[in-house]
């Protein structure tokens, strides 16, 4: 279906937290509610981490900003960055 990748941030993305979250999500899977369940998930982990989007890439940007409890904390000439807020925090 998809992986989810979490790991320790590069230094140009250092500043927006120390878990950074990649999350692909094959095509034949997409809109059917796969990254939705996986951001719930990481939502209840409850640890601050954050997304970093492609501007090259329109799905991925679709899939953030239609996110409940996913906020753009930034954007740079080439990436937008998204913090997923955790319920109860």
């Amino acid at each position: 279906m998809g992986c989810l990748l979490q790991t320790k941030p590069t230094d140009e993305f250092s500043a927006y937290g120390d878990r950074e979250s990649l999350l692909m999500i094959y095509p034949e899977y997409q809109r059917q509610g796969v990254g939705t369940q996986v951001l719930d998930r990481i939502r209840e982990d409850k640890d601050p981490t954050f997304f970093v989007s492609p501007k090259s890439n329109p799905s991925s940007t679709a899939f953030f900003h239609k996110q409940l409890g996913m906020s753009l904390v930034d954007e740079t000439e080439r990436y937008r960055v998204y913090s997923l807020l955790h319920s109860g925090a």
